[in-house]
């Protein structure tokens, strides 16, 4: 078992990726350690986000940080729209998105500051618990494997990174009708603990944290999946 858990990790990565940008005619009115700021940060990053701005907000106190937590396209727009000067995501700009601060003159700071994975829960009466990325390939596109049929998969978010994640990791390019999208990670966790044959897709955050009481007592009403070959 351990070495499975080993190769979802591994294998299945996101990289915590930070952009900032600064409003053209404004300087602003913060510092790395004080001051107030507002960040967008990919809501499949809550568990560790939250307890990263907690422990840093103690150390420095005079630091303000409101977090926003959304699926990963919103946090995105946010920057590209200027509302935002800095965002917390699993990928790169893309080439329009970077069209866009060449058009304003300005280079993104890019900085990789986690690396987090994607961890796949199903309900505890599914019997085989073991999936290869054909097969996770082979659920999204809605195609009969023995051990899962009519399965349902769910993601957090039609928005998420989750997903962009999976569809780039098994190039997927069209999810079946038995994908569905609910409104956030605990809405994944809590479906999947309550109802039959699913699978969700969350970050591994939300459930590796042997500190959180709270999460660890999810691990109760699901089962983990393993990545095989």
């Amino acid at each position: 078992m351990k070495t499975k858990i080993r190769i979802l990790v591994s294998v299945i990565i996101i990289t915590f990726i930070a952009y900032s940008g600064c409003n053209k005619s404004d300087s602003p009115d913060d510092a790395p350690t004080y001051g107030k700021i507002t960040i967008s940060v990919d809501e499949t990053f809550k568990p560790l986000i939250e307890s990263e701005v907690d422990t840093f907000e103690k150390i420095y106190t005079y630091a303000d940080v409101n977090v926003n937590f959304k699926p990963q396209a919103d946090a995105f727009n946010d920057l590209i729209n200027g509302n935002i000067r800095l965002i917390i995501v699993a990928r790169n700009l893309n080439k329009d998105e970077l069209e866009v601060f060449n058009n304003w003159e300005i280079v993104p700071k890019i900085t990789k500051i986690a690396y987090d994975a994607v961890a796949l829960i199903g309900s505890n009466d599914l019997v085989d618990t073991t999936l290869t990325l054909a097969d996770i390939n082979s659920l999204l596109t809605g195609k009969t494997l023995p051990s899962f049929k009519k399965t349902k998969i769910i993601f957090d978010n039609s928005k998420s990174s989750t997903i962009h994640f999976l569809k780039e990791k098994t190039g997927v390019t069209e999810l079946s009708e038995n994908c569905y999208a609910l409104s956030s990670n605990n809405a994944v966790i809590d479906y999947i603990s309550k109802e039959k044959n699913c699978i969700g897709v969350i970050g591994v955050n939300w459930i590796s944290d042997k500190d959180d009481t709270t999460h660890l007592g999810f691990l109760k009403s699901f089962k983990i999946l393993h990545l095989g070959f």
